[in-house]
């Protein structure tokens, strides 16, 4: 960091009281930014030891401290070594309504209670550190010029809203904005992260079109589905190939049998919703088994989540290609905090089967705004939908009843596989076998 970008640090460690929490914030990122993709930042917020062996709450948002009018300065690195600071409108646009006036969240009230599920009200011992994700809002990423370098600087501000003590120990307590007399929490200024603003070199055929049609963020979101599905075209074309499913030789004996049975209408027209559903049965337990069919219950994440292909043939040729459903982006995700302990006869995400018994579950395919159809489909195009198999990562035998005081953790963010216990608890891997294809026509 040069002299010219330290001028616009408002507080540094010098402006620090030393009986308050030591906290420091880091950023990490690329140092390349495409001015059509969305742009991920790493944000993390750490405690040093400080001398004090008591936790601290408080509150801190990416959206409403960081990307704001007192947070993160946008600056322009120019050609000459000059440094300009980039005015960031701050009074209109939001990430997802970007022509509307910027609304107060009802965070930014006060006082703000502690209740256990405040989104961005955070517990820090010494040593500790909280890191997630945000992507760089409408606001600044618009404005950023091709082939110019810039630099995003955290200036530094006050945490106006902190205690000590943990969360738990302030529970229904009111946190208010402390005032100029009170204690300063100061989060310094200094971090910064580099990047080079640059285009595309082949531009999205639809960039402007869904830009007009859903906004700047959305469409980066759009553009980010579509170049990633053109860099997997461009991967070896044995990928691409009719990849056979997860046969049934590959169950494992002693454990229960799953089918998994497709159906879907022939028909998919464009903007109405298309969903496949899959109706998983539980057939009894393998045949090389001498056990009783007894109830399980399972995770159900591997089932929704994991084994649907799609394939398209078009109208001028003959044979199947697989498509590659479109990347999920999140604009702001919680990584790091501890796993979650769920209690698997009453949540959600698991259910109990007795022999014979059938679960069924849908993944849609298209909406009134959103498709994981290709974006080259056309009219009168075929599909293909099959279920390729998968291995539960959980199961156990017993019904729902027999489980409610079992309880297994998963990671905070909930939808992904089980974590603990790793290894099922040493029972047989449950092997669901792939189905058999659903056909429809786009039309």
């Amino acid at each position: 960091m040069n002299r010219e970008s330290t001028s616009h640090i408002r507080l540094s460690e010098t402006d620090r009281e030393p009986e308050t929490p030591q906290l420091h914030l880091s950023l990490g990122a690329s140092s390349t930014l495409s001015t059509t993709l969305p742009f991920q930042i790493q944000i993390t917020i750490s405690r040093a030891a400080d001398g004090h062996d008591r936790p601290c709450t408080f509150e801190w948002s990416p959206t409403i401290h960081g990307f704001s009018s007192s947070g993160f300065v946008l600056l322009h690195h120019t050609v000459d070594g000059g440094v300009k600071i980039v005015q960031v409108d701050h009074t209109t646009g939001t990430c997802w309504q970007p022509y509307t006036r910027l609304l107060k969240l009802p965070e930014e009230d006060d006082p703000l209670v502690v209740n256990g599920h405040s989104q961005f009200l955070w517990e820090c011992g010494p040593g500790d550190k909280k890191t997630f994700v945000a992507s760089l809002p409408e606001r600044y990423h618009k404005i950023l010029v091709p082939g110019e370098k810039y630099e995003l600087l955290w200036p530094g501000r006050e945490v106006s809203r902190w205690e000590w003590g943990a969360v738990r120990d302030l529970m229904n307590q009111e946190l208010w904005t402390r005032s100029a007399e009170e204690t300063r929490l100061v989060l310094p200024g200094g971090p910064s992260i580099s990047l080079v603003a640059k285009a595309e070199p082949i531009p999205w055929p639809m960039r402007a079109e869904q830009e007009v049609k859903v906004g700047f963020t959305m469409a980066n979101m759009a553009e980010h589905s579509w170049r990633l599905g053109q860099q997997k075209k461009q991967q070896d074309h044995q990928r691409r190939s009719l990849t056979p499913p997860i046969d049934a030789s590959e169950r494992t004996p002693g454990a229960p049998l799953l089918r998994v049975t497709l159906g879907c209408p022939p028909i998919l027209t464009r903007g109405q919703n298309f969903d496949v559903t899959a109706k998983v049965t539980y057939d009894g337990v393998s045949d090389n088994s001498s056990l009783p069919a007894r109830p399980i219950i399972l995770h159900k994440y591997t089932l929704d989540c994991e084994g649907q292909q799609l394939y398209r043939r078009d109208a001028n040729r003959n044979n199947w290609e697989k498509c590659d459903f479109p990347a999920g982006t999140t604009g702001f995700m919680i990584v790091d905090d501890p796993d979650v302990a769920v209690q698997v006869a009453k949540h959600e995400d698991f259910v109990s089967l007795a022999p014979g018994e059938s679960w069924s579950t849908t993944h849609m395919l298209e909406n009134q705004s959103w498709t994981e159809l290709p974006s080259e489909s056309a009219t009168g195009d075929a599909f293909r939908f099959r279920f390729m198999g998968t291995t539960v990562d959980w199961w156990d035998w017993g019904s729902a009843e027999e489980h409610v005081d079992t309880v297994v953790k998963v990671p905070c963010f909930i939808k992904s596989n089980v974590v603990d216990p790793r290894d099922n608890d040493g029972r047989p891997r449950l092997v669901v076998p792939g189905s058999e294809f659903v056909e429809f026509r786009l039309v």
